[in-house]
């Protein structure tokens, strides 16, 4: 029996390492792709526009939008519900920027969650959708958002 345990030891040693190996690639991978958009974004260079914005999860309909987020010089100025334009303004510390989303993707990132996905708008760069699974069959726990629409003013 004991000899058996040595043998096995070092391949679920190996087996261990390679999992843990090819998920720190994962993520590796995902964060290369989150800054190479972003300096897509920032080679754009805008401070002034709004967007469509819309969360993922399993949450009331109010919180899950859609949003048109309004930005100004690079801060979030206002934020209206898309179905009747009323503005938010007193959770308009739930939303943020385009810059914003990035630091989000990057903190999610480095949570390392079970799952992530990433879509980017493939002219401007920002995460256009976003898909986070927190825990591995799990129910409900699933989050994210949409970006779309975007205006430059």
């Amino acid at each position: 029996m004991q000899t058996r345990c040595r043998k096995i030891v070092p391949f679920l040693v190996l087996v261990l390492s390679v999992t843990v190996s090819q998920c720190s690639w994962k993520y590796d991978r995902l964060s290369q792709e989150v800054e190479d958009n972003r300096e897509k974004w920032r080679k754009h260079d805008i401070a002034s526009y709004s967007y469509r914005f819309s969360r993922y999860c399993y949450c009331p309909q109010s919180y899950v939008g859609p949003f048109r987020v309004c930005v100004v010089d690079n801060k979030v100025d206002s934020v209206f519900s898309y179905a009747d334009s009323i503005s938010v303004k007193d959770t308009l510390d739930e939303f943020t920027t385009i810059d914003g989303l990035f630091d989000l993707l990057d903190s999610e990132i480095d949570r390392k969650p079970a799952d992530i996905y990433v879509e980017f708008n493939k002219e401007y760069g920002y995460p256009s959708m976003v898909r986070i699974d927190n825990i591995q069959n799990a129910i409900d726990d699933e989050t994210g958002f949409n970006v779309d629409k975007l205006v430059i003013n």
